[in-house]
């Protein structure tokens, strides 16, 4: 179950891990040269609108790992939304998020394995990225990282990179040679809301995160106090 698992970190502050880890967040090191490989993987990437350049980025070499290319649940709701984005044409899976200590919730997610899954997902997701590269290259923050925990259920291992622009904050987890980009999750807008038979029948949310030192919490929002979000429209 996805939630706050308060195991001890095993993050080293090293240039390819994040130096400032919550606490019970799991965060395994990265040779300088692998981020450093990562970064200019990235960069080259990030620095055209061409989607084919992304999609050659998405897990493709054959010494990477057999699993599918994922995005997280907001990456996700980024990409459905875009004009003639066919969900059909790539993986589709369920995370459950909990919405409150004892209810979850059921939040899509995409994936793709194929070059073909890729080619497509990579097209709709670079459509719902800011244009042109981003004005910084990073590891996450704190609040990045407890906010990207509260949502799965594995270990992260470096290198992890946080892509932003102006108006948004994407994260690309790598793969252990910093070659091929194995998860990405949008971070700068983590809200939601629900509808049924298109009527809204829950208010928009945003998750934040409350620190006490290397503690955190979880914290849902009213969408009026957060940035507002089109994951919370229809």
């Amino acid at each position: 179950m996805i939630g706050l698992w308060l195991s001890f970190s095993l993050a080293a502050a090293t240039a390819g891990t994040p130096a400032d880890v919550p606490y019970g967040v799991v965060v395994s090191s990265a040779p300088d040269a692998v981020e450093a490989r990562a970064r200019e993987v990235l960069q080259a990437i990030l620095a055209s609108d061409d989607p084919v350049l992304l999609a050659r980025g998405m897990n493709m070499l054959p010494r990477g790992s057999r699993m599918p290319l994922m995005l997280g649940t907001f990456a996700t709701l980024a990409v459905k939304q875009q004009p003639g984005f066919d969900p059909r044409q790539v993986h589709n899976g369920t995370g459950k998020v909990p919405i409150s200590s004892d209810v979850p919730m059921d939040f899509p997610i995409l994936g793709a394995s194929s070059v073909e899954q890729r080619a497509y997902l990579a097209q709709h997701l670079r459509a719902a990225l800011p244009p042109g590269a981003p004005h910084t290259l990073r590891a996450p923050s704190f609040d990045e990282l407890a906010l990207v925990w509260f949502f799965i259920g594995w270990n992260l291992d470096a290198p992890l990179l946080v892509a932003e622009w102006d108006s948004q904050r994407v994260l690309f987890d790598f793969d252990r040679f910093g070659e091929s980009i194995e998860w990405i999750e949008r971070l700068d807008r983590p809200c939601f809301t629900l509808h049924l038979e298109q009527k809204q029948v829950l208010d928009c949310y945003c998750l934040g995160i409350e620190r006490r030192e290397q503690q955190w919490t979880a914290v849902y929002v009213p969408a009026e106090q957060a940035p507002s979000n089109p994951s919370c429209g229809p």
